[in-house]
C-alpha cells in the first residue's frame, strides 16, 4: 500500500506522539477507516489536535481527508475480491444486524420507549442519507397512531427546534454524531428542554452529549461508502426496536391504530 510507504518515509520527521499515531495506523488500517477523530484520540491516548497536525504533516488538510485516501488505497487492494460482491453484501447486512443487537443497551432502549410514549409530538431529524431512515421511521410511527414528523432539511430543523418544548421528543439520527448542521438544531432544542434520543454509532460523539438517551448502532461505513445501504440497516433496525417496544407497552391501542391505517390504505387500492 502506497500510504504505508509514505508513513515510513515521514517517520523521522514525526514527533514521539505522531510516531505513535503512525504505528497504530499501520497496524490497524482496516479499523481506522471507521474511526472518528475522537475515537482515534481515545484509542491511542493522544489529543485530537495532535492527530490533525500529523495528517497535515503528511499533506492532508485534516483527519477526514486522510481517511478518504486510506479508503481509496484499501479499495484498490480489495478489487480482486469484487467478483463475490453478492455474497459479500449479504454477509455485511447480516453482520450489521448481529453487531447492533450485541450492543443494544436494554436500559437505554426502555428509557427511549418511555420518552416516545409520553411525547406530545415526535420529530425524527436526519441529514443526508440518515434522512432516509428518518422518513422510514415517520411512516412506521404514523401507522401506530403516533404523532410524528420527519424533518430532513437542516434549515427547517433549526426553525422547528426554536419552537419545541420539554413535552416534545426529537429522535436524532446520525452515524457519526458530528454532523454540524444537525448539531446546531439539536443545541437549540436542548436549550428549550426538548427530550433528545440519539441514534448514532458513537457514544462519545457530540450528538450523544446532547442526548437524554443514546441508542448505539453498528452501521460503520468507509469514507467512500457515504449513503451505504448496509450502514442504514442498523439505523432502521434500531428504529424498529424502538417502535416495537412502544407497541408492546400499549399493544391494543397501537394495533387498533395500525388496523385503521391498513383499512384506510386498502380503500385507496380498491
Amino acid at each position: 500500500m502506497v500510504l504505508n510507504e509514505m508513513l515510513k518515509a515521514y517517520h523521522d520527521q514525526l514527533t514521539k506522539s505522531e510516531k505513535e499515531i503512525s504505528m497504530y495506523i499501520e497496524k490497524n488500517i482496516e479499523n481506522v477507516m471507521y474511526f472518528s477523530i475522537s475515537d482515534l484520540s481515545t484509542e491511542i491516548g493522544v489529543g485530537e489536535s495532535t492527530i490533525v497536525r500529523f495528517c497535515r504533516k503528511l499533506g492532508y488538510r485534516g483527519f477526514y481527508e486522510f481517511k478518504i485516501e486510506l479508503a481509496k488505497q484499501c479499495a484498490i487492494d480489495s478489487n480482486d475480491k469484487s467478483e463475490n460482491y453478492i455474497d459479500l453484501i449479504e454477509t455485511n447486512m447480516i453482520n450489521i444486524i448481529k453487531s447492533t443487537k450485541l450492543i443494544v443497551d436494554k436500559k437505554e432502549l426502555k428509557k427511549a420507549i418511555d420518552l416516545v410514549r409520553n411525547a406530545n409530538y415526535i420529530y425524527l431529524y436526519g441529514v443526508g442519507s440518515s434522512g432516509l431512515a428518518a422518513h422510514e421511521g415517520e411512516g412506521k410511527f404514523m401507522r401506530g397512531g403516533l404523532k410524528c414528523k420527519a424533518v430532513i432539511d437542516s434549515h427547517f430543523q433549526t426553525i422547528l427546534s426554536g419552537t419545541l418544548t420539554e413535552e416534545d421528543v426529537i429522535i436524532a439520527i446520525s452515524l457519526s454524531g458530528s454532523t454540524k448542521d444537525l448539531l446546531e438544531a439539536i443545541d437549540i432544542a436542548h436549550k428549550n428542554g426538548t427530550k433528545i434520543i440519539a441514534i448514532t454509532n458513537y457514544l462519545k460523539s457530540k450528538l450523544a452529549k446532547y442526548a437524554h438517551v443514546t441508542l448505539q448502532t453498528a452501521g460503520y461505513e468507509k469514507p467512500l461508502d457515504g449513503g451505504s445501504f448496509v450502514a442504514k440497516i442498523s439505523q432502521l433496525y434500531m428504529l424498529d426496536l424502538l417502535y416495537t417496544g412502544v407497541v408492546l407497552s400499549d399493544k391494543n391501542k397501537i394495533i387498533n391504530n395500525e388496523r385503521k391505517a391498513a383499512e384506510a390504505i386498502s380503500r385507496k387500492l380498491d
